[in-house]
This record gives structure tokens, sequence and C-alpha cells, in this order.
């Protein structure tokens, strides 16, 4: 009995407080949310742009498999190779 007398409603600051920092969270987590999705969108384009890249030097020296590109590398000075 005691304690449901002891019990008080809560202040109006109180409230106002709780509901403040629920709307700081959810923002919180939406802008970590949109940050890893970012984030993971940039590593997978650069990740696609490292691998374009080593196919073209892969290609220009001689790894393609095709004979014509292997001729340029016969054709460059020794300093090069």
């Amino acid at each position: 009995m005691e304690q449901a007398d002891s019990r008080r409603r809560p202040s109006y600051l109180r409230i106002r407080i709780r509901k403040l920092k629920v709307k700081i969270g959810r923002r919180l987590t939406r802008l970590r949310r949109t940050m890893l999705l970012s984030i993971s969108a940039a590593r997978v384009s650069v990740c696609r742009q490292v691998c374009r890249q080593l196919k073209t030097c892969k290609r220009l020296f001689g790894g393609g498999g095709d004979r014509s590109s292997s001729t340029l590398v016969n054709s460059l000075p020794p300093l090069f190779v």
C-alpha cells in the first residue's frame, strides 16, 4: 500500500526529456544506417574500379591469353620489362 502511494506521476519535464531522448536515438540510428549504406556502396564502386584497372593492365602487359598482347611486352625496351 505504501509503495503505491510513494509512486508519483512522472513530471511533465521528465516525459518531455524522455521523448526527446527517443527522438535523438531514432535519428542517430537512421544516420548510422545511411552512413553504412553509403560506405558499402563506395567500397563496391572502388573495388569495381580496381578490378577494371587490373584487367586493363593484365591485357596490356600480356596476361589476357591472346597473342597480340604478348607482342607489346616483347616490343618494349628492357627498361620497362
